[in-house]
């Protein structure tokens, strides 16, 4: 396989394979560091013939600017929507063939790439995961289809009674940038008013 670990340097791939058949017992999990500095977590199951694999790097809101805000989850959604192999339908496709799902998205402190299929197509959706991850097209016509679902996504979301009064609880409680605010900041970072 290709040198996926080199290009996104902190990342964690935990892999669950499963084999089917004997009785289901406290899985155990493994921990594996590669030359590149991957670190691979895998914890079998052998009562389920599924795979589940999460490809995490280290980003997301908690190292977002108030002017960056929401771009990891947009990048890692954009990611999917075709590869320098194939076209978003081609790439959609290709996991569906294997009975599979991907989806990508950002957290707090992580964005991630993730799947999951039949323990039989698991170095398929591997493939498929490495190939989002390190050849996305990011095609300005897909980047803009997916700008549209966002955009479409806050307006429903801003919509909804719930929503609306969580989020203003939220900002009432920690001010308009609440995570970035709230979180502590990793080594070495420091804001403008800090300088």
């Amino acid at each position: 396989m290709r040198r996926i670990g080199l290009t996104l340097g902190s990342a964690v791939l935990a892999l669950g394979l499963a084999a089917g058949g004997a009785a289901a017992q406290q899985p155990q999990v493994t921990r594996h560091v590669l030359a590149n500095g991957m670190t691979v977590l895998v914890r079998e199951n052998p009562a389920v013939p599924a795979v589940a694999v999460s490809l995490q790097v280290r980003a997301g809101s908690r190292f977002e600017t108030e002017t960056t805000a929401g771009i990891t989850n947009f990048l890692h959604r954009a990611m999917l929507r075709g590869t320098a192999k194939r076209t978003a339908e081609q790439f959609a496709t290709s996991y569906e063939d294997i009975g599979g799902t991907l989806d990508a998205g950002g957290e707090v402190e992580a964005a991630e790439v993730r799947g999951q299929t039949l323990a039989r197509n698991w170095e398929t959706l591997l493939a498929l995961i490495a190939e989002a991850a390190l050849e996305p097209a990011l095609e300005q016509e897909e980047i803009e289809r997916e700008r549209r679902l966002l955009l479409g996504q806050i307006k429903s979301r801003a919509d909804a009674p719930f929503s609306f009064t969580f989020d203003a609880m939220l900002r009432d409680l920690y001010g308009p940038s609440s995570l970035r605010a709230a979180l502590p900041r990793p080594q070495g970072e420091h804001r403008e008013a800090d300088a």
